[in-house]
């Protein structure tokens, strides 16, 4: 090769030399020999020489485990490789070796520094990579060898995991294979793992004893645990095994385990309204609605019958044996009371318990008042506040037995006042005396009645009382046509013509004051509506304004203007 190292000749010695990395081949020296003492006197030879080439050795490898799911680089395949014994050396220049891949598989790349590339997502196995390695100096001297690259398998951990629900009335669910519920995130790779890297495989459920379905599941498409509604309380187990999807049989398994808790079950005394005994009622009210306090409940959400079970724990006891009672219907919940049924407070003890779990029960009371005696409440009254009224009787639209009471009837029952505001009067026959002067507002009267024959057979009702302001008009007054000597003054009038609801005003009704004096020092105006101009008002014509409000709601207010004119003492006669 043009450029090489080639053997030679010591012209001093007749000594041969080969450099290193001269390339292999034969190699002739054509030398002369001549006499020192007759330099002419020359001969000429050969020296034939072969130069041979030195031993490759490629040395099959087996690499580190390199974890394919990220992948990854080998230490070069060359490390053991040798030349004449000596590590060989990558390059170009003498004595260095060239690398060349034979047989790669896929998803595998041979480096130039003889390392080997492992991409991402390679499944895990033993990888044959062929490769040869030529002297530079003697390219055709060259070693083939077959070394093995291991791919390996990512941890994958599958974690136990606890939950605990409230026994349900709706669906819930969970996903716990890549949440946290106390013991850690499922991983691979020491990763939360991800759905698109593993498969999930339910390989048993354990029940609670003797327990069918519904029980909680595993969502094949989300992944999700599901617990259906209404699942009976208990310890399920699911065991499970998530697989990596690039290694199948790179698996793990745990547990979940699902505690159910037996659910809260309320049930809340009721107060029913009143029905009347000689009428009666197919549904006084439903046990399981909020009757004078609240739902009875099933994990806080309202009970149905749907989801409880209704039994009688002590029925009503009759007033007289033999005598109708309320009763209570268990399939529906609602209180009957039979046409006829005698006055009396009736009590009726009720289990409601869940039907999914029978055993987990609450008991209540409701109260069932049967009268024969009804306390309507009135309707709105108005009246005004200037005088004494009496309202008819409040008993006019209250019954006895479904019969309305009449004063020829009102013997039959009592009646009590329970609130009664101060200025009004409950009489024994149901008027109502309503004291003049009371203040503008609305009044709540209650009273109850009872049956003097079952004096515990009673109701109450309520008559609302509004008292109106009094209308108050005040009319403008002008007195410009009587003027008014500056050395005098005067004394006006000004109630004379003003109104309180039409008719006229009375000093003991309203209080009357100045607003506005125009100017005029010292007028002043008493409780009768008179004003008083005083002495030596200066000359002029003057608006005035003044107020009157009524006594009762001083809010209530009416203003009016007085017109004078005060002139010089000259301008009247001296008999003025």
């Amino acid at each position: 090769v043009l450029g090489a190292l080639v053997p030679s000749i010591d012209v001093a010695t007749g000594q041969v030399s080969v450099p290193t990395n001269t390339p292999a081949g034969d190699y002739t020296i054509v030398y002369e020999i001549c006499e020192k003492l007759n330099p002419t006197n020359c001969e000429s030879a050969t020296v034939t020489l072969t130069v041979t080439a030195p031993t490759i050795d490629a040395v099959t490898e087996t690499t580190v485990v390199i974890n394919g799911l990220p992948g990854g680089t080998t230490a070069t395949l060359l490390a053991n490789d040798t030349v004449n014994g000596n590590p060989v050396v990558i390059g170009t220049n003498p004595g260095q070796v060239t690398l060349t891949s034979v047989n790669v598989p896929s998803r595998l790349t041979l480096n130039a520094d003889g390392t080997v590339t492992v991409d991402p997502n390679t499944p895990a196995g033993n990888y044959n990579v062929e490769y040869k390695i030529c002297e530079v100096n003697n390219p055709l001297n060259c070693d083939i060898v077959t070394s093995i690259v291991v791919v390996g398998v990512a941890e994958i951990i599958a974690k136990n995991d606890e939950i605990t629900v409230d026994n349900t009335i709706k669906e819930v669910k969970f996903r716990p294979f890549n949440s946290d519920y106390g013991n850690g995130f499922d991983t691979l790779d020491g990763k939360s793992i991800t759905f698109d890297q593993i498969t999930v495989t339910v390989t048993d459920i354990v029940l609670p004893g003797g327990q069918s379905f519904p029980v909680p599941k595993v969502d094949s498409l989300t992944k999700e645990i599901v617990i259906p509604a209404s699942v009976p309380a208990g310890v399920y187990t699911i065991f499970y095994t998530i697989c990596e999807k690039l290694n199948p049989t790179n698996c793990s398994d745990a547990t979940i385990t699902i505690t159910v808790k037996n659910p809260v079950v309320k049930a809340e005394d009721d107060i029913l309204p009143t029905v009347i005994g000689t009428i009666g009622s197919s549904n006084a009210g439903n046990v399981l609605e909020a009757n004078s306090t609240k739902f009875d409940t099933i994990n806080g959400v309202s009970a149905t019958t749907s989801l409880v079970n209704i039994s009688i724990v002590s029925p009503a006891l009759p007033v007289v044996n033999g005598a109708l009672v309320p009763v209570l219907n268990t399939t529906t919940g609602n209180v009957e009371v039979p046409k006829n049924t005698p006055a009396g407070i009736y009590t009726i003890a009720y289990s409601i318990c869940d039907k999914i779990n029978p055993t987990v029960c609450d008991e209540a009371i409701v109260t069932i008042k049967v009268a024969a005696i009804e306390a309507a409440d009135d309707g709105l009254y108005e009246m005004e506040s200037l005088f004494d009224k009496t309202i008819a009787s409040v008993l006019l639209n209250d019954t006895l037995d479904g019969v309305v009471l009449t004063p020829e009837t009102y013997n039959t029952i009592t009646l009590t006042p329970i609130s009664v505001p101060a200025g009004f009067t409950l009489r024994n026959d149901g008027s109502i005396e309503v004291k003049k002067g009371m203040p503008a507002d609305t009044y709540t009267i209650v009273y109850e009645i009872c049956t003097k024959k079952s004096p515990i057979v009673c109701d109450q009702a309520t008559v609302r009382i509004t008292v109106v302001a009094p209308i108050i008009t005040a009319t403008n007054d002008d007195y410009s046509n009587q003027p008014i000597n500056s050395s005098k003054g005067a004394v006006l009038d000004v109630l004379v013509n003003d109104r309180i609801n039409n008719g006229s005003v009375n000093s003991v009704q309203v209080v009357v004051s100045i607003v506005d004096s125009n100017g005029v020092a010292g007028v002043s105006v008493d409780a009768q509506g008179k004003i008083t101009i005083p002495v030596g008002t200066p000359v002029g014509t003057y608006v005035l304004t003044y107020s009157i409000c009524d006594v009762i709601n001083p809010n209530n207010c009416a203003t009016a203007t007085v017109t004078i004119v005060v002139k010089d003492p000259c301008d009247f006669d001296d008999s003025d």
